[in-house]
């Protein structure tokens, strides 16, 4: 009896250690995941991809999942190597649908669309942004990557719409404003344009870029006093923001009855402080600067600086400033000034 007793424990202990060893090897191997997955991670934040790429290839090998296929898919399409990519993601979606929900797989849906974008396919990026919508709807980032593809595409109301809905999501979103503003006053809607801009410099007031913007956009509806004083407080916080310059020169003198002398000044020594900024080599800022001496009636001037600008200009430009040379001299010479008329200087003509 003894005997069997004996050899019933060393069964229960033979038993007891093989146990142990399965689940030393199940720890092991969760260590080695563990450890294998934080190496890769560490690789792709520091955004060395063909190494993390390698890394999280051995996670999968590993433990195949969600994380590791989309990391990796990550990686192959910072390398460029999209078919690699999208390999990937179709493992990752496979893996999602057996039940792994690591990675939602709105962001596999997301991933696609940058890739049909780098590949100019706008409309597949639209398809996947709006596959990864609908699969997670409240995310507001979705829908500015959609109204980008959308803006790319042409369709400013379909972006505006995407815009506004980011709004309801977040009220407090900056980019969504600002890229809504844009967008109302590429359509010609700028009293919304005004109004977006309004709300972001309630939180925002000293932005200058920000007062520069609704300034044009007041230019455009002809309420030149508020405009000039957006580009006042712009200029009083940064002097030598060099956009707000441009366009305060400009309107200045823009109408016939705000050209009095010491707006005519000012507008002048804007576009000198300017076009000094430049060593005189921008032929856009040059070209400003001749439209403010046309406006203040100095035409002989206006003509030295256009010639300057197109002097520096490359051949595309020269074929646009040409006209508007033109149109200098013909101004001169109505007004009896016909010494500095040089009609073939660059080939300018009727």
């Amino acid at each position: 009896m003894f005997h069997g007793l004996a050899l019933l424990l060393i069964g229960f202990a033979l038993g007891d250690l093989g146990a142990s060893a399965d689940e030393n090897k199940a720890i092991e191997a969760d260590v080695e995941l563990r450890v294998a997955t934080d190496v890769a991670h560490d690789l792709f934040d520091q955004s060395k991809w063909a190494e993390a790429e390698e890394a999280f290839g051995r996670v999968i090998s590993l433990h195949p999942s969600t994380e590791g296929y989309f990391y990796r898919a990550g990686c192959r399409y910072r390398l460029r190597r999209y078919n690699d990519a999208v390999h990937d993601i179709n493992c990752g979606l496979e893996c999602v649908a057996k039940g792994d929900d690591g990675i939602h797989p709105a962001w596999f849906y997301v991933l696609l669309s940058h890739i049909r974008a780098d590949l100019d396919d706008l409309p597949g990026a639209i398809t996947e942004i709006t596959s990864a919508i609908e699969t997670l709807p409240e995310e507001e980032d979705f829908f500015l990557r959609r109204s980008k593809y959308y803006c790319d595409s042409g369709e400013y109301q379909l972006a505006i719409d995407d815009l506004s809905r980011v709004v309801e999501l977040a009220p407090d979103n900056i980019k969504a404003y600002e890229s809504r503003a844009t967008l109302w006053g590429q359509l010609g809607e700028y009293s919304r344009a005004i109004d977006d801009l309004s709300q972001l410099l309630n939180e925002r007031p000293e932005d200058v870029r920000l007062l520069g913007q609704r300034a044009l956009c007041h230019l455009h509806l002809g309420h030149y006093a508020v405009a000039i004083a957006d580009l006042e407080k712009a200029l009083a916080i940064d002097p030598t923001d060099v956009g707000s310059r441009i366009v305060l020169a400009r309107a200045l003198v823009y109408r016939e009855e705000d050209r009095l002398p010491d707006n005519v000044t000012r507008s002048i020594e804007l576009m000198e402080a300017v076009c000094e900024s430049s060593s005189w080599g921008n032929v856009a800022h040059l070209q400003v600067f001749a439209r403010v001496l046309s406006a203040a009636g100095e035409w002989k001037r206006a003509i030295g600086i256009l010639r300057q600008a197109i002097a520096v200009a490359t051949a595309e430009q020269k074929t646009k400033l040409a006209p508007m040379l033109w149109k200098l001299q013909q101004r001169q010479c109505l007004v009896g000034n016909w010494d500095d008329i040089h009609l073939g200087a660059v080939g300018a003509g009727p």
